[in-house]
């Protein structure tokens, strides 16, 4: 298809019939721009636009295509010509256009991760995400004392880590020989009543142990719970740690144990990306163990 040959002639035609670009644009309710185009055979009309333009200019659709008017005797084997001329522009220009979005697309999806990346970062450092590639409910974590500027709630930190680890350790079965806890967690919120810090977070865990040099998960889980320290004597001191109750009575212990507003955050846990964070530490801390880095 000669779209050249096919501008030409829709400007004779137009000419012909007495006709400003402007007048055929109105007609067929496109830019005067769109005429000029196509009589500079920078693009072709619509398909759709074909039979009115053909129309108003006085001519056939096969004659169109053709770009000159067809006589009788070659009409049928024009006809035949055009209509696989026709097929093949059309084919060409869904080519076109399915090459065209694609680096649209490689774009796309290169925002798309670097907007990821950015609020991964975030997530790290304890902040909001700017971009809520993992939901605008991720709750980042409450941040603990500064060792120089907060002694009193570091001491309170340090008490807590303390007590997880013995914990942990307690729990600790040792079936596959030198078996190791390991733990993270997620602080939703402190809070403090007379001599009394209640502690809402959750705790991730893991215990493993080495097999053919090869690490290996005994025990592992995510446990929401809450955890009171007393101060007595100048000394912090953990007193209870309550988790919720199994089976059916799960979300009615939950919410006995939880302000609605610690516990809608804890909620998105598995949907703001807090259980990828808190893996990752634990991972970490698994490597640096195990030297899995060296």
């Amino acid at each position: 298809m000669d779209q050249k040959k096919i501008g030409r002639f829709i400007a004779q035609c137009r000419k012909e019939n007495k006709m400003t670009q402007a007048e055929l644009a109105e007609k067929l309710a496109v830019t005067e721009k769109s005429v000029s185009n196509w009589e500079n055979g920078r693009n072709m009309p619509d398909l759709s636009l074909f039979k009115p333009l053909c129309s108003l200019l006085n001519i056939t659709v096969n004659d169109l295509i053709s770009g000159e008017r067809i006589d009788a005797a070659n009409y049928q084997q024009k006809a035949e010509e055009n209509i696989i001329n026709t097929i093949d522009y059309a084919h060409k220009q869904a080519h076109k256009v399915s090459i065209s979005i694609i680096p649209l697309i490689l774009i796309l999806i290169i925002m798309v991760f670097t907007c990821y990346l950015i609020d991964l970062n975030q997530m790290k450092q304890g902040k909001r995400t700017i971009f809520s590639t993992w939901g605008n409910k991720y709750a980042p974590i409450v941040e603990v004392a500064n060792p120089e500027t907060d002694t009193e709630e570091f001491e309170l930190i340090t008490v807590l880590d303390k007590y997880i680890e013995e914990e942990g350790k307690k729990d600790t079965r040792n079936y596959y020989g030198d078996e190791k806890y390991f733990y993270s967690y997620k602080i939703y919120d402190i809070s403090e009543n007379k001599n009394n810090y209640e502690i809402a977070m959750i705790l991730c865990y893991k215990t493993c142990y080495l097999e053919n040099n090869e690490v290996k998960t005994d025990s592992s889980g995510n446990l929401p719970c809450k955890i009171t320290i007393e101060k007595a004597k100048d000394k912090f001191v953990v007193t209870e740690m309550t988790s919720p109750k199994d089976g059916n009575e799960y979300y009615s212990s939950m919410e006995e144990m939880f302000a609605s507003k610690v516990l809608k955050e804890m909620e998105n846990y598995y949907f703001d990306g807090s259980n990828l964070l808190l893996d990752y530490s634990l991972q970490q801390k698994i490597n640096l163990y195990y030297h899995l880095n060296d």
